[in-house]
């Protein structure tokens, strides 16, 4: 949790109307300020201004015995790109409110209350037309990038009708409720619709302590497009659950994802992998009409910028993929080893053959015939290798060649209780 830092680099000219009386009394100050020659920043609402654009502003300030600034009675900011009118009040020099009347920053227009809780931290209160959560967004959902700890507590409740995350991604009636002690996210109650096509919903923590979260998404594949995961996902009900667990200061995310009815176009890594496994005719079908799934599940944790993958699974008519091991996402990098099954509906059918399906096939999942692979390295450019001895092979077979196969690697500093919610 921050507070959006606003930045201002010289020169602005300031003209001072009336000023301060006999030494220790209370005051007024009124100043005019002529901003067009400096640079301004709010780097957290993705907004900047350049010397030479036109801003120009008037402040309003009361001060208490000695100068000691009390309130800021009334700010206004206008010009190319900026619209600001806010007060403040002020205890002992620190800040203890601020009411935004009216903030319009580039892509940002919003008005809201931000003030001290008698606990310790902020509560803001925010409403409006539009939030540019680009940079915001920035630090969540880009690998390399840690989220801060040790900050002040922080609740949050807005009401947003829509909320930029990036270039053509956007959210409408964003609907947040949060709460985070400084070092952790503690309740998060989310509402929103992607823009084009479906919704999502997030309920995470819960009085009395306890952090169970459930994700819900009737188009996930919109949702990977606004968290700017992937472009190569369209439709598909989602459902994740899970619980988090704190130890020290790391925090441990558990669940399980159900999917179901998506579909996969044009994914450079799936599309390479097919390749590499001779599945030709499968490998086509992306770059067409895409390769349709009816089912995904799969256990998953993740702690300190690693996800680790157990037992994913996804299946449709054409091809079933099953996957375990790591992802680094600060080093945006792979590591999985798995199954492919090609037509996996002939596969299955010939698994419910008496006796003899229950020889050839290799295991829940997996098909008579079907090709184990690892990808590893580079998330945009992983290495991919393929086993020649399983491909196409008996599942029997296929079993024989993978005995003694290590399992995926696990992330460091995993502890050791089971954290996987019941």
């Amino acid at each position: 949790a921050t507070m959006t830092n606003f930045a201002a680099a010289t020169p602005a000219s300031a003209n001072r109307k009336s000023g301060a009386a006999a030494a220790g009394a209370r005051s007024e100050v009124a100043l005019q300020l002529d901003l067009k020659d400096a640079a301004l920043a709010v780097a957290d609402l993705n907004w900047a201004k350049e010397p030479g654009v036109r801003a120009a502003g008037t402040v309003q300030l009361d001060l208490g015995a000695g100068g000691a600034l009390t309130a800021v009675r009334q700010a206004a900011i206008a010009g190319d790109g900026i619209d600001l009118r806010l007060s403040a009040a002020f205890a002992n020099q620190l800040l203890q409110s601020l009411d935004i009347r009216h903030l319009q920053l580039g892509g940002t227009n919003l008005a809201g209350t931000v003030a001290r809780r008698p606990e310790g931290g902020w509560r803001a209160e925010i409403s409006g037309a539009s939030l540019d959560a680009t940079a915001l967004m920035d630090g969540v959902t880009k690998p390399g990038k840690s989220a801060k700890t040790d900050q002040p507590p922080l609740v949050v409740d807005a009401k947003l009708q829509r909320v930029v995350f990036g270039p053509k991604r956007e959210a409408r009636d964003v609907r947040l409720k949060l709460f985070s002690d400084g070092k952790h996210w503690q309740s998060i109650n989310l509402e929103l619709a992607p823009f084009g096509a479906g919704s999502l919903s997030l309920r995470f923590g819960e009085s009395g302590g306890g952090r169970p979260f459930t994700l819900t998404s009737s188009d996930f594949g919109a949702v990977l497009r606004l968290l700017d995961i992937s472009d190569h996902v369209s439709g598909g009900p989602l459902t994740v659950t899970g619980r988090a667990t704190d130890v020290g200061d790391s925090r441990i995310l558990a669940g399980h994802f159900d999917g179901s009815d998506y579909n996969v176009t044009n994914a450079p890594v799936l599309a390479k992998l097919l390749a590499i496994a001779s599945f030709s005719g499968i490998a086509s079908l992306l770059q067409g009409e895409g390769i349709p799934f009816s089912h995904l599940s799969g256990d998953f944790s993740l702690q300190d910028g690693i996800v680790t993958l157990r037992q994913g699974r996804t299946y449709g008519g054409a091809i079933g993929i099953n996957a375990s091991g790591i992802m680094d996402l600060d080093k945006n990098a792979i590591d999985l080893t798995g199954t492919l099954v090609p037509a996996y509906t002939l596969n299955s059918i010939l698994g419910y053959i008496p006796l003899v399906g229950n020889l050839l096939q290799g295991g829940e999942g997996q098909g008579l015939f079907a090709a184990s692979f690892h990808v590893s390295g580079p998330l945009d450019d992983p290495s991919i290798t393929v086993n020649p001895l399983t491909a196409l092979a008996p599942g029997f077979l296929r079993n024989l060649f993978l005995q003694g196969s290590a399992p995926p690697a696990t992330p460091p500093n995993q502890p050791k209780e089971d954290v996987t919610p019941p």
